[in-house]
């Protein structure tokens, strides 16, 4: 039987500590310009630090490099990515 205070203690100790195996963000998309051309931001669950991206490619590459990086890849932390 699960013990319903002992994951709420459990989330509320690892809240925050990094997780390479779980990674949580908001993502927001809009259309912007007169060309109506799609923007987003993503927003770390965590840390609360938010990237916008004029495009949705960049938006894209930056999460694809968090998730890389977070699996242990060599490429280490995510680069500099073309942002708002």
């Amino acid at each position: 039987m699960l013990d319903s205070n002992r994951l709420t203690k459990d989330a509320m100790d690892n809240k925050n500590r990094p997780n390479r195996d779980t990674q949580a963000y908001i993502v927001r998309l809009w259309r912007s310009g007169a060309d109506g051309r799609w923007c987003g931001s993503v927003q770390d669950v965590g840390t609360g630090e938010r990237q916008g991206f004029a495009t949705l490619e960049n938006l894209f590459a930056y999460l694809r490099e968090r998730a890389e990086g977070a699996a242990g890849s060599s490429r280490g932390p995510p680069g500099n990515l073309e942002r708002n």
